[in-house]
């Protein structure tokens, strides 16, 4: 969750302070005067601001309603906000001792944001958090049957991170990749061998399929060399014809497309963890415990 910070103690979240993304609030102050602020996810990644309202500060009795929406983004809250701060960590904010009112208010404030949880639009709600088992990831969600109808959507479309909570615990995506570039049976039903690419590209985790020529290999094919610490999706043996990259929940391909496998009705979804990642190197203690978290 996003928190405010403090290292002597727990902090009181912001979603308990602002209930909307773009707030108009006396929660700050003990004499009734308001502040504008801004709580939201801009392009995937947890933004706050301050300074949203032209005044500055709010007299007590201002109607705050008007000022209190979901703004899509931070630079629409109300007059837009003087204070933007986005990304993982914790950042200095304004102290009310710069306000000439306020000289005597001894409180310094700190924000810390987080993206464990992935943030997926401007409705402030308690994120749900991921599966024990699944942070922090990468991990497949597998439906045996048709998924829910806010998941259905086209290959590599990002969906709602529901689409991969719902199930509980899945399989960790590294189970099936004992290398970056990887080709093995292990999600056929009958030991057809499919490649894929699970790395580290530019510092943002990557997910690739249809990563051999012609697609599928038969079983009991000898995959040595199509195990490879290739450098990117691109390096992966004859290239990856699907490709996505990212942090959320993404909608990847289901063996149903392809003709021999038309009865499958399993449906296929990965969790990506986005900056997670360090490198494609080869780890020391394995490539699931070594390349991602």
């Amino acid at each position: 969750c996003i928190t405010l910070f403090k290292s002597q103690a727990p902090q009181p979240r912001i979603i308990d302070q602002l209930k909307f993304t773009c707030s108009a609030t006396t929660s700050f102050l003990t004499d009734g005067f308001a502040v504008g602020s801004y709580f939201g996810c801009d392009k995937g990644v947890p933004t706050y601001g301050e300074g949203c309202v032209a005044q500055g500060l709010l007299p007590p009795g201002t109607d705050l309603e008007p000022l209190n929406n979901n703004a899509i983004s931070i630079d629409s809250c109300n007059d837009g906000c003087r204070l933007q701060v986005s990304g993982q960590g914790c950042y200095k904010v304004n102290d009310f001792s710069s306000i000439q009112q306020y000289q005597s208010d001894t409180r310094s404030f700190y924000v810390y944001l987080d993206e464990s949880v992935p943030c997926e639009s401007n409705i402030v709600t308690d994120p749900q958090p991921l599966p024990s088992q699944a942070q922090p990831g990468p991990f497949y969600a597998i439906y045996p049957d048709r998924a829910p109808d806010g998941c259905q959507a086209e290959p590599g479309t990002q969906v709602p991170t529901s689409c991969c909570l719902s199930l509980g615990p899945q399989p960790l995506a590294t189970e099936f990749f004992e290398t970056p570039c990887f080709a093995g049976g292990g999600l056929t039903q009958d030991g057809s061998v499919v490649g894929g690419y699970l790395g580290c590209d530019n510092g943002t985790q990557t997910y690739g399929e249809n990563c051999v020529a012609g697609g599928l290999l038969p079983p009991g094919t000898d995959v040595t060399q199509l195990n490879n610490f290739a450098t990117s999706v691109d390096q992966c043996n004859a290239g990856c014809q699907f490709k996505i990259s990212g942090k959320g929940c993404f909608k990847i391909n289901d063996f149903s497309s392809i003709p021999q496998y038309s009865a499958d009705t399993r449906q296929f979804y990965i969790y990506l963890d986005g900056p997670r990642c360090i490198s494609n190197a080869p780890p020391s203690r394995g490539f699931g415990s070594g390349s991602f978290g």
